[in-house]
C-alpha cells in the first residue's frame, strides 16, 4: 500500500526528546527537509507561541498543521477554535477525550455526548470534524451497553454522530491493548 505524502503527518508528541534537545525550529526544519508536509503538534509545542507565530514557523519550513492535540474543554472551546483555526487546521481534537472521560459507563456516555456537542460546534465553525484519539485503556475498558459487552472505544464510536465526530486511531496503542481487526 502506498500512502501519498500529503496524507501523512508526524505526531509531534513523539518527538518531545528531540524538540527538548535542539528546539522546535530545528526539528521543524529537519522534518521539512526530509519531505514531511504535515505535522500534528500537541499543546506543549505551542508554549510561547501565538497561533500566528506557530503558523509562520511551520509555514517557513513548508509544513501544514491539519490537526493537533489541543484543549477540548467545553468552557474554553471557542478559544481553541480560534487558535487552531489560525493554524489552518481541518480537524479539531485532543490526545484523549473531553470530560468526563471513560472511567465509568455513565462517564463514557457523557463523553460521547460532549464529543457530539464539540463536533457540532467545530463543524459550525468551518472545520471538518471533531476527533477523539485513543490510548490503550479505550480497548481494555469494557461495559455492558445495550445487551452487549463493548469496549469504551466501541461505545464512543456507536454513540457519536459521524456527521460531527470522527476518530484518530492510534494503532500502536490499540495493538498494545491487544485490539484486533478483520477485513
Amino acid at each position: 500500500m502506498t500512502i501519498p505524502t500529503e496524507q501523512v503527518s508526524v505526531q509531534m508528541f513523539s518527538l518531545i526528546p528531540w524538540v527538548n534537545e535542539v528546539g522546535l525550529p530545528a526539528v521543524l526544519e529537519r522534518l521539512g527537509e526530509i519531505g514531511f508536509e504535515n505535522i500534528e503538534p500537541y499543546g506543549g509545542n505551542f508554549s510561547g507561541y501565538t497561533a500566528e507565530e506557530f503558523k509562520a514557523l511551520a509555514d517557513s519550513y513548508g509544513l501544514s498543521v491539519k490537526s493537533s492535540h489541543y484543549n477540548v474543554n467545553e468552557d474554553t472551546f471557542d478559544e481553541t477554535l480560534d487558535y487552531v483555526g489560525t493554524l489552518g487546521q481541518e480537524y479539531v481534537g485532543s490526545g484523549g477525550w473531553p470530560q468526563p472521560g471513560i472511567g465509568t459507563y455513565e462517564d463514557t456516555l457523557a463523553t460521547a455526548e460532549a464529543m457530539n456537542r464539540l463536533g457540532e460546534r467545530a463543524v459550525d465553525a468551518g472545520f471538518e470534524k471533531f476527533f477523539g484519539h485513543n490510548h490503550d485503556r479505550e480497548f481494555t475498558t469494557t461495559y455492558e451497553h445495550e445487551g452487549e459487552t463493548l469496549t469504551a472505544w466501541e461505545i464512543l464510536v456507536r454513540e457519536t454522530n459521524p456527521e460531527y465526530v470522527t476518530f484518530q486511531l492510534d494503532v500502536a496503542w490499540a495493538a498494545h491493548a491487544g485490539a484486533t481487526w478483520s477485513s
